[in-house]
C-alpha cells in the first residue's frame, strides 16, 4: 500500500505504508500554509499495490478526524459507524456499483446509519462511504470491506424441532435471536448448519436472525421464514351414505393424496380449494378398518397422515311444522349424500326441493291445502336409492268462511275460505238443498238469482271436503 497528498487537484507525494501501518506523509513547501487559507482542499489518498484508489480522506486544515465504520455483512439493515475528531462532516452516503443512495445526517453522538437493506445484495458488490459538510460538499470516500461469506436459511414450520440451513466461507459459530433474545451454540459441518429449537416454542410472528460469526465477528445474518404447522381436518365416513372421504387442510401446497385401508394404499382423490375428496365406497365395509388420508407436498414430502373415523349411523330427516298458508316445507336430514327429494301428498308425487348444506327446501303452496291431507317427503342418493322418509305435520287451524252479504238481485254468492281443501257446496233456502257453485283457489261462485226470493226466510251455505264430510254450515245474509 502507498499513501499520497492531492492539493486542489495537484498531485503530491507518493509514499509507502511501513509494515505496521504507519505512515509519514511530507508536505511540499507550497502546502506548509494550510491553515492561512480555507479555500483550500487538502487530501490523504490511499493505494493498493497496482496503483488503484482505495480511499480519498479530506484533511481539515484545523482539526482531523477519523471515520470508523462498524463491521458489515449481508442481511445488515444499516451501515453503521462513528465520526471522531473534526465536526465539519455532517452527512454521510453510501454508493453501491456505482449507484449513489441519499444522505443521511450524522447523529448529535457522531454515529452514523445508511440504511442498506435491499440495497446491498451481494458480498460481490462494490460499496463506498462518503461524507459531506454541512452544505452537502463531499469530503472523503472510503470503501466498505464486505465479507465473502454467505448464509441461508431453510424455510421454517411451526414445531420443527431444528432451524436448517447453508453457508460458504470461513465460519465458526451460528447464533440464533427470537425477539430480540441470544442463543448460541448451533452446529456446523461442511457448509450446512442446524440449531435445536424444540425448547424455544417459536410461533409464526416471531422475529428470529440466524448469524453467521469466524472468530468474534460476525460475517453474515439471515432472517428466517417462518411458515404455520400444516393443519388438515378429515370428517368421519358413514358406511352405507357416503361415497367419498372429504378433508379440508391448511397452511401448505397440497400435491397429491392417498389413502391407506388396512394396509393397502390406494392414489387419487381430488384436490381443490384446500379441500380433498376420495371414493372410498368401493374400498371401506366395516367400521373395524383402519384407515389413514396422507397428504403430501409437490416434492412428495409427507406434511402429514390423518386417521379417518369410521361410521355405520343411519340416515334421520325431520320436516318442520308446515302451516297452510306458508311456501315452503323446510326439512333437515344427517348421515347421507342427498341428491334427490320427492314429496308425496295424497298419494299424488311431485319432484323438486332445493337441496343445500344437509337441508331441503320445497316449495308446496300449492300443493297442500288442507291439515287433513297425508304428506309425506322422500330423500334419494346419486343411484336413486332410497336412504329414508319423513312425514310432514300440519299445523291445525279451523276452516273459517267469509261469506258475502246477499244483496236481493245480485246474481252470485261470493265466498272467500282457507285451512281446508272445499271439494263440494251446497245452498239450502227454507228446506230446499241445491248443489253447484265454482269453486277455485279458496273463493267459491254460487249462483242464486233464481233460488233467493224476497220472501226467503232461512238460508245457509254447506261446504264439504273430497270425502263428502260436512267442514261448516253458515248461514247467508240477505239484503234489500
Amino acid at each position: 500500500m502507498a499513501i499520497g497528498g492531492w492539493l486542489d487537484n495537484k498531485a503530491g507525494t507518493k509514499i509507502p505504508v511501513q509494515a505496521d501501518g504507519l505512515f509519514s506523509l511530507p508536505l511540499d513547501s507550497s502546502d506548509t500554509d494550510l491553515a492561512a487559507d480555507r479555500n483550500l482542499n487538502y487530501y490523504i489518498i490511499s493505494y493498493d499495490k497496482y496503483g488503484r484508489v482505495l480511499n480519498k480522506v479530506y484533511i481539515d486544515p484545523y482539526t482531523g478526524y477519523r471515520l470508523e465504520a462498524d463491521s458489515y455483512f449481508i442481511g445488515k439493515d444499516s451501515v453503521t459507524g462513528k465520526i471522531s475528531g473534526s465536526t465539519a462532516i455532517q452527512y454521510t452516503s453510501i454508493d453501491v456499483n456505482g449507484i449513489s443512495f441519499p444522505l443521511e445526517k450524522v447523529k448529535n453522538d457522531r454515529t452514523f446509519a445508511i440504511p442498506a437493506a435491499r440495497i446491498i445484495k451481494s458480498a460481490s458488490d462494490t460499496v463506498y462511504i462518503h461524507t459531506y459538510n454541512s452544505s452537502k460538499k463531499e469530503l472523503t470516500t472510503h470503501k466498505l470491506t464486505i465479507p465473502q461469506e454467505t448464509l441461508t436459511a431453510d424455510n421454517y414450520t411451526v414445531n420443527d424441532a431444528y432451524i436448517t440451513g447453508n453457508y460458504t466461507g470461513d465460519a465458526t459459530a451460528v447464533n440464533i435471536t427470537i425477539n430480540g433474545q441470544l442463543y448460541k451454540n448451533g452446529s456446523l459441518s461442511k457448509g450446512t448448519f442446524k440449531f435445536y429449537v424444540n425448547d424455544k416454542k417459536i410461533k409464526k410472528n416471531d422475529a428470529v436472525l440466524v448469524q453467521l460469526y469466524n472468530g468474534n465477528t460476525q460475517v453474515a445474518q439471515t432472517k428466517l421464514t417462518i411458515a404455520e404447522a400444516f393443519q388438515a381436518t378429515t370428517a368421519p365416513f358413514n358406511i352405507g351414505t357416503d361415497k367419498y372421504i372429504s378433508a379440508t387442510y391448511q397452511n401448505a401446497d397440497v400435491a397429491s393424496v392417498s389413502l391407506v385401508v388396512d394396509g393397502t394404499t390406494y392414489h387419487g382423490g381430488t384436490i381443490k380449494d384446500s379441500t380433498v375428496t376420495f371414493y372410498a365406497l368401493d374400498k371401506i365395509s366395516s367400521t373395524d378398518q383402519h384407515v389413514s388420508l396422507l397428504f403430501y407436498d409437490n416434492q412428495n414430502k409427507l406434511l402429514a397422515e390423518q386417521k379417518v373415523a369410521i361410521e355405520k349411523k343411519s340416515f334421520t330427516a325431520s320436516a318442520n311444522t308446515f302451516k297452510l298458508d306458508d311456501k315452503n316445507i323446510i326439512a333437515n336430514y344427517q348421515n347421507g349424500a342427498v341428491t334427490k327429494v320427492s314429496l308425496v301428498v295424497d298419494g299424488v308425487t311431485y319432484i323438486g326441493g332445493t337441496i343445500a348444506k344437509d337441508t331441503v327446501t320445497f316449495y308446496a303452496l300449492d300443493k297442500i291445502k288442507s291439515s287433513n291431507e297425508k304428506a309425506t317427503m322422500y330423500f334419494y342418493n346419486a343411484q336413486n336409492k332410497l336412504l329414508g322418509q319423513t312425514n310432514v305435520a300440519f299445523e291445525k287451524r279451523p276452516f273459517s268462511v267469509i261469506l258475502t252479504p246477499f244483496k236481493l238481485g245480485d246474481k252470485n254468492i261470493l265466498v272467500s275460505y282457507k285451512n281446508r281443501n272445499v271439494a263440494k257446496v251446497s245452498l239450502t233456502v227454507d228446506g230446499v238443498v241445491y248443489n253447484g257453485g265454482t269453486i277455485a283457489d279458496g273463493t267459491i261462485s254460487y249462483y242464486a238469482l233464481d233460488k233467493i226470493k224476497a220472501d226467503s226466510k232461512d238460508v245457509s251455505m254447506q261446504f264439504y271436503d273430497v270425502n263428502n264430510q260436512l267442514l261448516l254450515q253458515q248461514a247467508l245474509v240477505i239484503t234489500k
